[in-house]
């Protein structure tokens, strides 16, 4: 039985890009209200239904709606998203697979990540965690009820709306009966939350999905991953012979966190079994120390569905609309992560690729392009820096093939050696190493910070090592001074399976308009590494290519 969903949908977000003349304006029974972002696979759009609630719609790109088999995947994404009916997942409104242009529509969902919510405002309370326990547990009960395994649950992945969480990316689920369509020796799901046995070549099931809940729950509770923050070699280690850092989780649920982290999958809950769990607990706290018990396991059968609700609406606080979380400039972060997250349903299956990178005719491609190749840049697999491409100086300051500084013969990409970096369009930073695409940077978002201009991307990754985006590479330059990005890491170690993440970052002092730069992580003049290229940019109204117009 199927929990009615609590939640609501907003209205239209305010701060969008414009449509322009290639646009559609309706899309099936949606009227368009302007673009939330857009990748190589598609474009993802705001828009309004009859009754005049917001909903994500993402369009896919005519050269792939020209291909079948492109089709039978997307359709395929489709079908698995459709099958899901929980109160805490985002849910699919309409989907048309069959027409001229195939698109999804599903439900707007505001709020940070969980990963964004504990960085700003810290771990969650008591209630708040048992209410994100059980919340992810309903959304997992939803999930392998319709015969999924989720397979990528991770903090990104988890929204905290003002009535619930919500599990969103279904990017790489697959059904339970189906036969893995990711080439042999291909690891799927994110390092840090894949459980002992699939890094061992078991195939996951709901039970690697509880090991995942279990380290949400962790993470929520302390603020920490539970296997910490290292290379994925490091963390794979960590998961088959360490136990998870599960300090700080609250001493009645922690038998039943270790038992969905524990390694031998026959002892993990199932989700229905968490979920009365969590449920029962909170029962037993409201009733007193006289009814506590011994712990999360005795009152199994007093939780469920009504149990659930009564927990949302009782422990759920704290949490804004983004509206009221955060200056109305720029594009909503909650948008952004919704974005991201509709564009993994089409991206992870089929590799990432940057709108028009494919093009051969392009002027700084050269040799091979494909979707999983190239060479690594970034933060190598042990920890050392290698060269990722991003922040910097000015546009032009690259060093050629020949140990010479220049500039693309477009005018539009920067080379050193066989290191290129290209501006794509008007927003996206595209960075190859020997014609191979590395990463791609799609800029989605410039808003006004207390402190400076706070941008927010798609960054895609595409190498054959593991690798991080890192601040540093970025830098704002206006009015002949340079604005250095703040230090922070942008992403987690991604590999080639990893399509995309959003990432956000601040430019302390930055001005309302300026260029912001991308170089590779270790590029030196004289030395190797991606070279700095800019774009122009402008607080609230977006990017271009056309520096001349920032000065």
């Amino acid at each position: 039985m199927t929990l009615t969903s609590v939640f609501t949908t907003g209205p239209v977000p305010d701060r969008l890009t414009p449509l322009s003349g290639d646009d559609p304006r309706v899309i099936g029974p949606y009227r368009i209200a302007g673009r939330i972002g857009s990748g190589g696979m598609g474009a993802v759009y705001a828009a309004v239904d009859g009754s005049g609630a917001c909903v994500a719609v993402k369009v896919v790109h005519s050269e792939h709606a020209a291909d079948p088999d492109y089709r039978a995947r997307f359709a395929r994404e489709v079908d698995l998203l459709t099958r899901v009916r929980g109160a805490c997942t985002a849910g699919v409104r309409a989907a048309d697979t069959a027409g001229g242009t195939p698109w999804l529509a599903t439900e707007y969902v505001p709020g940070k990540t969980l990963r964004e919510h504990v960085h700003d405002e810290g771990p969650l309370g008591q209630g708040m965690l048992l209410a994100l326990a059980a919340g992810i547990a309903e959304a997992l009960v939803a999930v392998h009820g319709a015969g999924i395994v989720h397979r990528d649950l991770k903090p990104g992945n988890v929204i905290l709306s003002p009535d619930g969480p919500k599990v969103l990316d279904f990017g790489i689920a697959r059904a339970g009966d189906e036969t893995a369509v990711t080439a042999t020796g291909v690891l799927v799901g994110t390092p840090g939350w894949i459980p002992p046995e699939v890094y061992r070549g078991a195939e996951p099931d709901s039970r690697a999905d509880m090991f995942a809940w279990g380290g949400l729950i962790a993470f929520a509770a302390a603020g920490r991953n539970p296997y910490g923050t290292a290379a994925p070699d490091i963390l794979a280690f960590r998961a088959m012979e360490e136990r998870p850092d599960l300090d700080g989780v609250p001493a009645d649920l922690l038998p039943l966190v270790e038992r969905a982290m524990s390694a031998d999958p026959a002892q993990r809950p199932a989700a229905a079994e968490a979920l009365r769990a969590v449920g029962g607990l909170w029962e037993r706290r409201r009733a007193g120390p006289a009814a506590a018990g011994d712990g999360a396991e005795d009152g199994a059968a007093a939780g469920g569905e009504p149990a659930l609700t009564r927990l949302l609406e009782t422990e759920w606080t704290g949490v804004l609309p983004p509206a009221a979380a955060r200056p109305a400039t720029g594009v909503p972060k909650a948008l952004v992560a919704l974005a991201a997250a509709v564009s993994l349903v089409i991206a992870v299956t089929v590799g990432y690729v940057a709108r028009g990178v494919v093009a051969e005719d392009r002027s700084w491609i050269t040799g091979e392009v494909s979707a999983g190749g190239g060479t690594a840049e970034g933060r190598d697999a042990q920890g050392g820096p290698a060269d990722t491409g991003g922040g910097g100086g000015g546009q032009g300051g690259a060093e050629s093939a020949d140990g010479t500084a220049g500039a693309g013969d477009d005018g539009r990409s920067a080379t050193n050696g066989p290191y290129v970096t290209a501006v794509d369009g008007d927003d996206t930073f595209v960075l190859t190493n020997e014609g191979r695409v590395t990463w791609t940077i799609q800029l989605i978002g410039a808003a006004a910070a207390d402190d400076g201009v706070r941008f927010t991307a798609i960054a895609g990754y595409q190498g054959v090592r593991a690798a991080q985006l890192v601040a540093e590479q970025f830098a704002v330059s206006s009015g002949g001074r340079d604005y250095p990005a703040r230090d922070e890491n942008l992403t987690n170690y991604l590999d080639a399976f990893q399509a995309s993440d959003t990432v956000s970052f601040s430019v302390p002092g930055a001005p309302d308009t300026g260029r912001l730069s991308v170089r590779g992580a270790q590029y030196t003049e004289g030395g190797p590494g991606a070279p700095p290229m800019s774009v122009c940019y402008e607080v609230a109204d977006g990017f271009s290519a056309d520096t001349e117009r920032c000065g």
